[in-house]
């Protein structure tokens, strides 16, 4: 098991400017690399979220650790906001997102993440709902190529889409991931930069825990509790969570315009945003951390500050 490894940890930590900082969330608590390294630089108190029991119970060293500086709730991070409230916290001086399947998620066979080794078809993080299995079963062709194409971004979706459904109408099952990932590779012929299963994995994994509503709807609710000078900070790992982020960002902070010095004061707008956008371009990790991390190489991040 390769284990937990903070994203782009360094400047996270920088991103959320600590400094007279009293409450950060961290709403993807994951292995908890994010809140350790906040609560250990700075003297604020974290309010962590996840949706994966076992995240909470991976979190029991840093409660013996840091004790009331820190809490951690099973919930979703879209549900920030709820999560918050009974805690009587009415806005937050920071928040962090890390997007997208853990490290410990993805180690563990029996989860179904990846298809490295066999296990469970499931895809799960929180442990409830439909399973990847079932999502198979129950959609029809045309849902499947649907998702298999606006979250995978996989050229052979209705191919692929059309195959599964004949093959389970004809009594087959797919109950490992080894199961479906091989009848992808013999479905999808001729050279492959990647593993043909690569895209159908992402798109039922996003599928299957609404991903993207959910960092949507996160995005949303944290943008409204952050006090003035708290700040948003997102580590997200695909195009499709950085387009959203980035859009988001844009909508609400605006692109920098250019000033002209030669303009009469009166003549500027007065109509100044809530938000200031810190990343108009986007961060990546250092070459030295890709080569220590390998999948840390497509992560991305994003920062916005509260201004007014």
């Amino acid at each position: 098991m390769v284990g937990h490894y903070p994203v782009m940890l360094q400047e996270v930590i920088d991103a959320l400017a600590l400094e007279g900082k009293d409450i950060i969330v961290d709403g993807t608590f994951g292995g908890g690399g994010y809140t350790r390294a906040i609560l250990e630089s700075s003297k604020a108190s974290v309010v962590a979220i996840d949706r994966d029991p076992e995240a909470i119970v991976r979190s029991k060293a840093i409660q013996d650790d840091f004790g009331d500086r820190f809490s951690i709730t099973l919930n979703t991070f879209s549900n920030i906001k709820d999560v918050v409230a009974e805690k009587n916290i009415p806005s937050v001086d920071g928040v962090v997102f890390d997007i997208g399947v853990s490290s410990f998620q993805i180690d563990t066979p029996e989860r179904g993440f990846s298809f490295m080794h066999d296990g469970d078809l499931d895809m799960r993080m929180s442990k409830s709902g439909p399973t990847a299995k079932e999502v198979l079963e129950d959609y029809s062709e045309e849902q499947l190529a649907i998702i298999f194409k606006e979250y995978g971004e996989e050229r052979h979706s209705r191919l692929i889409a059309r195959k599964i459904k004949e093959h389970i109408e004809e009594g087959n099952v797919f109950n490992t991931t080894l199961d479906l990932a091989n009848f992808i590779d013999r479905t999808i012929k001729g050279k492959k930069k990647i593993h043909p299963a690569t895209r159908i994995f992402q798109a039922l994994r996003i599928e299957v825990n609404q991903e993207l509503e959910e960092l949507k709807s996160a995005i949303d609710e944290s943008l409204k509790l952050l006090n003035v000078g708290g700040r948003l900070v997102i580590v997200s790992f695909h195009s499709l969570e950085d387009r959203i982020v980035k859009e988001k960002f844009i909508e609400v902070a605006g692109k920098r315009k250019h000033v002209n010095k030669y303009k009469k004061q009166e003549d500027l707008p007065t109509d100044r945003p809530a938000y200031q956008n810190l990343s108009s371009r986007v961060l990546v990790p250092s070459d030295a951390e890709v080569k220590e991390n390998v999948r840390s190489r497509s992560a991305k991040m994003r920062i916005i500050e509260r201004i007014a």
